[in-house]
């Protein structure tokens, strides 16, 4: 992993930057992280992993993609693919970067109460 400037990796984990540097001193305190300012320009904060932090990175790894792997068995790679598409619409719209003349229509909807009943609820995975 490459020296990302907190902006950059905050839009990598997506977090918010105000959030990741908050966590940074904590990670940085316990060894994972090295933080240092740019040479050009001592405002900007360049992150990156440690020796340990890469090590710790290279553990979970395995983990993870034995996790993400059991996600997409147990929901199907079809379902999956609709919720991260979801998901990304989500972020988006969240972030502002949706339609803007849809946007008040959206909040409009969200105000009206329904006219038509909800419909049944479905079943999820394993139920």
């Amino acid at each position: 992993m490459d020296c990302l400037e907190i902006i950059a990796l905050s839009a990598r984990c997506r977090l918010h930057a105000a959030s990741l540097s908050r966590i940074l001193p904590r990670l940085n305190k316990i060894g994972l992280v090295a933080r240092r300012s740019d040479a050009a320009d001592h405002r900007r904060v360049i992150v990156s992993l440690t020796p340990r932090g890469r090590r710790m990175l290279e553990e979970v790894i395995p983990e993870s993609a034995r996790i993400y792997q059991q996600i997409a068995r147990d929901v199907g790679p079809e379902r999956l693919d609709h919720v991260y598409a979801l998901l990304e619409e989500f972020v988006r719209l969240l972030a502002g970067a949706g339609p803007a003349e849809t946007q008040p229509q959206r909040r409009a909807e969200r105000r009206a109460p329904r006219k038509t009943p909800r419909k049944a609820s479905r079943k999820h995975p394993g139920q």
